[in-house]
C-alpha cells in the first residue's frame, strides 16, 4: 500500500521540489538513514511516471542488499519510511506558504512555554495583519475571533478593565463568521433538496439573509451568499440573477476565489434547472457565464483540474446553445484538465452528445457502445442519452423500436435500484420516459395542432427531465 501511495506523491512533485526532497532526506535533522537516501536515489531516477517493472518490492530489495534473501518487511517498512518523510516534507512546504497557520503555531509556543508579554505583542501583530486583510474569507472570521478571545482570556489579560474591547471584537468576528457558514452550509443543501428529506429545515435562515445585508460594503461574499441561498430557494428574479452573474464576471482574482467558485457552482447548477423546467433563454445565459468564467481558470477548477460533472455540463450547454465550434475548442484546451478517473468515459459521452444535437445519431450511438461506466450516475446518464438517441433513430427507421424499448426497461431497472437518488428524483426520469412511451405510437398518427398545444401545455406543468427537448419532439408530429 505505501508502495504505491509512495509513487502517487512523488508523481505530483516537479523536479524542482524532488531536488529539495533529496536535500530534506540528507539532513541528519530529518533522517539518519542511509537507506532511505539509496531507496530514493534509486526510485527517482523514473520520474515523474514510476511505471518500471525495476520498482517492485523484490528489485529494490535486490539494488539495495545484493548479497542478501529478499526480505518482504525489510523493504515494505523502508518504503514506508520513505513515504513518511515526504509527507513531511510536502507538509513543510505547505506551512511555508501558510503565514496564518504559522503565526498560530508560534502563538501557541509562547503560551505554552508562559512566555506572557512575548505571547501577546505576537498575538497583536497576527490580529492586525488579518485586521488589514481585506476582503475576508469565513475562515479570516474565524481566525479573528480565535485571536481576539486568546487575548481576553490571557493571565496577563485584565478582563475587568472597562476598556477591553476583546471579547466585542471576538463576537462581532464570530457573528460573521456564523452568517457566512450558514449560508455557505444552507446553500449546500438546498441544492441537494432533491436528495434531502422534505422536512429538513435551516434553522434561522432568513433571519440570517436579513443580517448580511448589514456587511454588504465590508464583503461581497454578504452580498453573494444571500442572493444565492434566494436563488436556490426560488425567491430570486431574473434581474437580480443576471446582476449576480455580473458581478461574479467583474471579480478580479483574489483570495475570495474558492468561495466566488462556490457561489458560481450552485448559480450554474441552479441555472440547468430552470432551463430543465422549460426556460430556454436561460440556457444562453448559463452558457455565456460559462464562457466568462473559462477566463478565470480557479473558479471552474481544482487545484489545476476539472470536474467531471463541470466538464460534461459545459459541452452540454453549448451543444443546446448550438455553438459546436466553441464545444469542440473547449474539449480540445481541457481534456488534459479532467481528473483522470473515468475520463474516457467522460470524453466518449461528449463528444456523443455533440452528435446528438449536431443530429449524427448513428455515430452519437456508435460512440456510446464503447462507454461502460463504473459509477452507476454516470451510468443512468449514459443510459439516457442511449434513450433519446434511439428515439431520434426509431423515428426514422422502425427496427430500432425494439432495442429501443429495451434500453428503457434496463434504465428503468437501474433507475428503481438507485440508492443515491430520492423518489422525487427518480420521479423526474420515469415521468420522462413515460412521456417518451407515449409519443412513440404517435409517429403514424394524425395529430392536430390543438391536440400538440394540449400536450404543451401538459408539458409545461410537468417536472422532469429533458423537457425542451421532448417539447420539440411535441412539435414535430
Amino acid at each position: 500500500m505505501y508502495q504505491k501511495k509512495l509513487y502517487s506523491l512523488l508523481q505530483t512533485l516537479t523536479t524542482s521540489e524532488l531536488t529539495q526532497l533529496g536535500k530534506f532526506l540528507k539532513s541528519p535533522y530529518h533522517n539518519n538513514s542511509k537507506l532511505i537516501i539509496r531507496l530514493f536515489e534509486i526510485i527517482k531516477r523514473h520520474h515523474p511516471k514510476y511505471e518500471s517493472r525495476s520498482l517492485v518490492r523484490e528489485k529494490l530489495f535486490a539494488k539495495l542488499f545484493p548479497s542478501k534473501s529478499y526480505q518482504l518487511k525489510k523493504i515494505s517498512d523502508l518504503l514506508s519510511d520513505l513515504n513518511l518523510h515526504t509527507e513531511k516534507f510536502l507538509m513543510i512546504e505547505a506551512l511555508e506558504k501558510k503565514t496564518i497557520i504559522k503565526d498560530a503555531l508560534k502563538n501557541q509556543v509562547y503560551e505554552e512555554r508562559l512566555l506572557g508579554q512575548h505571547f501577546l505583542q505576537h498575538i497583536k501583530k497576527s490580529t492586525n495583519r488579518l485586521v488589514g486583510k481585506n476582503p475576508k474569507t469565513p475562515t479570516d472570521y474565524y481566525n479573528l475571533m480565535e485571536l481576539y478571545s486568546k487575548q481576553y482570556y490571557h493571565l496577563r489579560t485584565q478582563r475587568l478593565d472597562d476598556n477591553r474591547a476583546e471579547i466585542q471584537l471576538a463576537m462581532e468576528s464570530l457573528d460573521r463568521f456564523f452568517i457566512l457558514m450558514k449560508l455557505r452550509l444552507g446553500m449546500e443543501l438546498y441544492s441537494r433538496k432533491s436528495m434531502i428529506p422534505e422536512d429538513t429545515e435551516i434553522w434561522l435562515s432568513e433571519d440570517v439573509i436579513k443580517e448580511a445585508k448589514k456587511y454588504e460594503s465590508e464583503n461581497p461574499l454578504f452580498y453573494l451568499f444571500p442572493r444565492n441561498m434566494k436563488l436556490l430557494q426560488g425567491h430570486l428574479n431574473r434581474e437580480e440573477l443576471l446582476q449576480m452573474i455580473e458581478f461574479i464576471g467583474i471579480r478580479e482574482t483574489n483570495v475570495l476565489d474558492s468561495e466566488i467558485k462556490l457561489t458560481a457552482i450552485f448559480m450554474i447548477n441552479k441555472l440547468l434547472q430552470i432551463y430543465y423546467s422549460g426556460e430556454e433563454e436561460f440556457i444562453h445565459i448559463l452558457f455565456a457565464t460559462y464562457k466568462a468564467l473559462l477566463q478565470k481558470e480557479s473558479i471552474l477548477m481544482d487545484y489545476g483540474k476539472m470536474r467531471h460533472s463541470t466538464f460534461n455540463n459545459i459541452v452540454v450547454t453549448g451543444c443546446i446553445t448550438k455553438e459546436f465550434k466553441c464545444v469542440k475548442k473547449f474539449m480540445q484546451e481541457y481534456t488534459r484538465r479532467l481528473l483522470d478517473e473515468d475520463k474516457v468515459v467522460t470524453i466518449n459521452y461528449c463528444k456523443s452528445m455533440i452528435n446528438f444535437h449536431q443530429e449524427e445519431y448513428e455515430s452519437a450511438l456508435g460512440i456510446l457502445s464503447g462507454v461502460h461506466p463504473i459509477k452507476k450516475t454516470v451510468e443512468l446518464r449514459v443510459s439516457f442519452l442511449r434513450i433519446r438517441i434511439l428515439y431520434e433513430l426509431y423515428l426514422k427507421d422502425d427496427s430500432y423500436s425494439t432495442t429501443h424499448d429495451s434500453i428503457i426497461s434496463s434504465f428503468l431497472n437501474l433507475l428503481n435500484k438507485a440508492s443515491f437518488f430520492t423518489e422525487d428524483r427518480k420521479d423526474l426520469y420515469r415521468r420522462t420516459i413515460a412521456w417518451i412511451k407515449r409519443l412513440k405510437p404517435l409517429k403514424y398518427k394524425k395529430v392536430t395542432k390543438t391536440q400538440k398545444e394540449q400536450m404543451i401545455d401538459e408539458l409545461n406543468t410537468s417536472q422532469l427531465i429533458a423537457k425542451n427537448w421532448i417539447r420539440n419532439k411535441i412539435k414535430e408530429l
